[in-house]
């Protein structure tokens, strides 16, 4: 495209003057751009120097700006993303600039231009800024897009030295970097299947309204957080523990990973809510040991045996009430009467001392999970000898289908 001599004149005007110019624009901008404000003076009034000189080159040649000429102002784009100046307010000092030059152009212009060179020259100015714009947001984002993977990585580095390793070096950084000296609160979820976990991560920390310590760790996401998770949202379980001091971190990370994996049912559950169950699961060793000292008697791989422990296990789950028991097992009362006595009489162990009843649930939990790992029929797959009367009632509504409809002898005993 030729512009208007006039205007190739006062271009090559601007661009001797820029020296002194660049500082006046400069600073026109940035009182016109808030977060362009925040910057050194000395910043905006270099990377607009340049931006000008740019410009006057083109015009100069009634050009676009070349490539070379593009990445020369890659590395103030780039600046200026590392400070967290959004991109709407990086092109917004662009636009800004540009009418300012504009409007010095036209005002130098010797002899002045005409409606159609005007026009012209507009023309060419938008399309050199488009060009510019879109270079900004390109070298804007991926810049962004670095920060925020190199944030992430150095975040994941320190989460894992801080509750695998403990470090102290790791709890200093925390410290400085995040959280404030204090007791701290530790939560752990996992993201629905076909959800990128830095999506559930980020809706998370957006309700803490605080700041946090977040990310993925062994397929959780977790959080160390000053303040307590209060909510859970909707279909999803979070697990929390805390307040606690920096020291235990490694050890809680660790109980909460096992409160994670007993259950999928939605909600918020606290650490001390689960407290049994999780440590039930965490020293399997433990309750086989309680199991074979309180328990020798009993074999679970035995359907009777097994069903004698699954009665303890509901009798002491429910503090030793025989009806809630009854209840559960859907028996009378008498038959756990019943199995709770053939257990003292095959272990040796009252089922009612107070005194081991912790122990002794313990033990029968941890036999009957032992007996589920080995593949052993489930309770609803296993005959319940001792049912109340209402199974027998059924059985006589569903009589077999005579030998004449294909179901072979009938027979009644």
């Amino acid at each position: 495209m030729e512009l208007p001599p006039s205007a190739v004149a006062a271009a090559a005007r601007l661009g001797a003057a820029l020296p002194e110019l660049a500082p006046l624009l400069a600073r026109e901008v940035r009182e016109d751009v808030a977060a362009l404000a925040v910057l050194p003076a000395r910043a905006v009034d270099s990377f607009l120097l340049l931006l000008l000189g740019t410009a006057a080159e083109g015009m100069g040649r009634a050009a676009a700006p070349t490539p070379e000429q593009l990445h020369r102002l890659d590395p103030y784009i780039e600046q200026r993303a590392e400070l967290g100046v959004p991109v709407d307010q990086v092109l917004g000092g662009l636009h800004r600039g540009a009418r300012l030059v504009v409007a010095r152009l036209l005002a130098d212009c010797r002899p002045p231009l005409s409606g159609a060179e005007v026009a012209q020259l507009m023309f060419f100015g938008q399309e050199w800024v488009e060009q510019v714009r879109r270079h900004i947001l390109t070298v804007h984002r991926t810049a962004e897009l670095r920060l925020a993977r190199t944030g992430r990585d150095r975040d994941n580095a320190l989460l894992r030295e801080l509750l695998v390793t403990g470090a102290a070096s790791a709890v200093a950084a925390l410290r400085e970097r995040y959280l404030p000296p204090g007791r701290l609160h530790l939560a752990r979820f996992r993201p629905h299947p076909h959800e990128a976990a830095w999506a559930a991560e980020s809706a998370l920390t957006a309700t803490l309204g605080g700041p946090v310590l977040s990310g993925v760790l062994d397929g959780s996401v977790l959080l160390v957080t000053a303040r307590p998770v209060l909510t859970a949202p909707a279909g999803r379980r979070i697990v929390t523990a805390g307040p606690a001091p920096a020291a235990d971190l490694v050890r809680l990370n660790q109980l909460l990973a096992v409160a994670l994996g007993l259950a999928d049912e939605p909600g918020l559950v606290p650490l001390p809510r689960v407290a049994q169950e999780v440590v039930r699961a965490d020293q399997p060793e433990l309750g086989r040991l309680l199991g074979r000292t309180l328990l020798a008697g009993l074999h679970p791989e035995r359907p009777d045996h097994a069903e004698i422990l699954r009665t303890l296990a509901s009798y002491l789950d429910l503090g030793a009430r025989l009806d809630l028991a009854a209840r559960q097992r859907h028996v009378h009362v008498n038959t756990i009467k019943h199995r709770l006595e053939r257990c003292r009489e095959l272990t040796g162990t009252d089922p009612g001392d107070p005194a081991i009843r912790g122990a002794l649930l313990w033990a029968a939990h941890r036999l009957l999970a032992d007996r589920a790992d080995a593949g052993a029929p489930g309770p609803g797959s296993e005959p319940d000898p001792q049912r109340a009367p209402e199974p027998a009632r059924e059985r006589s509504s569903h009589r077999p289908a005579p030998a004449d409809q294909g179901g072979g002898p009938v027979t009644d005993r």
